[in-house]
């Protein structure tokens, strides 16, 4: 999002960033792939990372889940953080630790829609932005949902903070089930751990209802447009 500005529009976002890295640091030293994250390139992808930052669309399920486990394979951490209205909500994961896929009770075989839900649910337990966020503006076949620019920059400062301390060894990481979660809006800070993951009862249970909820707002949304 950072780099999506009107002079961006129709460019690479991978070719956007890097151009936006060099003019910070113009002997920064960056390898660029123009092409989708697959099982056949995904190592060279890796290849001396020792984190996995995970900046990929929130919709494109499958390929994070391929990056979580590959970079755990390889023993890279892996660190996600997402926009939620005013919030960000952060994670990261050891590769000796939890592992992403039994954070987020992630099976094979598993709808997108559920794929979708378990992960937004698992992002942020807390749901501190839930006070003021209009879920009904999650449109799951536009891949859109409510959150503000604000919110992405929270996201690069605490991903920031979240990688020094792990490459340096210092400070305290929130380690997978371990969550935190930080909203501009409400001024409110929450961290606290998961115990299994999205296994949990109550996690299971706002799963339940949040899929509910979104596929009878699909189905209205589609219902309302023109044949």
């Amino acid at each position: 999002q950072v780099g999506a500005t009107p002079r961006s529009v129709g460019h690479s976002k991978a070719e956007v960033m890097a151009q936006a890295a060099r003019a910070i640091n113009p002997e920064v030293e960056i390898r660029v792939f123009s092409e989708a994250v697959t099982s056949a390139n995904i190592s060279d992808f890796l290849t001396g990372a020792d984190v996995y930052v995970d900046g990929v669309d929130f919709f494109t399920i499958e390929a994070r889940r391929l990056l979580f486990r590959r970079a755990r394979e390889l023993g890279i951490w892996g660190v996600t953080a997402a926009p939620l209205g005013c919030s960000t909500a952060w994670l990261s994961f050891d590769p000796q630790g939890m592992s992403f896929d039994d954070y987020f009770d992630f099976q094979d075989g598993m709808e997108v829609l559920d794929q979708l839900v378990a992960f937004a649910v698992g992002l942020a337990p807390a749901a501190i932005q839930r006070a003021y966020m209009d879920l009904s503006k999650v449109d799951l076949r536009a891949r859109t949902g409510p959150s503000l620019g604000l919110a992405c920059q929270l996201c690069s400062g605490v991903t920031a903070a979240e990688i020094i301390k792990i490459i340096l060894g210092r400070g305290k990481v929130v380690t997978a089930p371990e969550y935190a979660q930080f909203d501009a809006f409400t001024g409110q800070l929450r961290r606290g751990r998961l115990w299994w993951g999205n296994r949990n009862p109550w996690q299971r249970m706002k799963r339940f209802y949040l899929n509910r909820y979104l596929t009878s707002q699909q189905a209205k949304r589609e219902k309302q447009q023109p044949s």
